[in-house]
């Protein structure tokens, strides 16, 4: 997976996982993924 490689073979990539934002500021520690082909640039840790 290192490579870069797409794996398509994993069941989440099927899954979404939505929180609206009033629960998504009660987590103190947050990671962002990027699916898909085409990904953003990645944004400033702040």
């Amino acid at each position: 997976m290192q490579k870069g490689d797409v794996v398509t073979d994993i069941k989440i990539h099927n899954e979404l996982i939505g929180l609206p934002l009033s629960a998504l500021k009660t987590i103190p520690v947050r990671v962002g993924v990027a699916g898909g082909e085409i990904k953003p640039k990645q944004l400033p840790l702040q």
